[in-house]
């Protein structure tokens, strides 16, 4: 367990690369590593300025705050009922102001995304899941923060791996 930062990939690069389990050939394109910053960040892997230029990874900003929905009067209300405001409870006590992004806010084309210049310059490991139950490890190799090697190995989840 821990925290980890996650990582989206672009249909292209998905193609390009063979982001696919090799069980199933379900596409993948979204990942976990703690080869970064462990910071619950979000990054984007993609061309850096369309098919056939160089893969890179980019830091998404936060969702835009066009994306942004307040809580109305009678939510706030209705959640605060029987809430008292001391304790572990005043967490749950909802404010005016008090909001949620939209879910396609978090989409990495609804969002700022920071180019990480020469980083990463490593092997970074991502790591997911497939709907077939096999556990997908990924290296993928930068230089100078440009993708040039991507392994995938494909390997049975055990019982213990999974969360119910």
């Amino acid at each position: 367990m821990g925290i980890f930062d996650t990582i989206h990939a672009s249909a292209d690069v998905i193609e390009q690369c063979g982001l696919r389990c090799s069980n199933c050939n379900e596409t993948l394109g979204d990942f976990q590593t703690k080869d970064l910053n462990s910071s619950m960040s979000t990054y984007y892997l993609r061309h850096a300025a369309g098919p056939g230029t160089p893969i890179k990874l980019y830091l998404l900003d936060e969702p835009d705050e066009k994306y942004w929905v307040e809580y109305t009067a009678e939510e706030i209300e209705k959640n605060n009922e029987g809430l008292q405001n001391s304790g572990w409870r005043a967490i749950l006590t909802r404010r005016t102001g008090d909001g949620y992004f939209m879910q396609k806010g978090f989409l990495p084309e609804n969002r700022h995304q920071r180019d990480m210049g020469e980083n990463p310059h490593c092997v970074l490991r991502m790591y997911g899941a497939c709907v077939c139950k096999r556990f997908i490890d990924i290296d993928v190799k930068f230089t100078d923060g440009i993708v040039v090697d991507v392994k995938i190995e494909c390997s049975e989840l055990q019982e213990s791996d999974l969360v119910e």
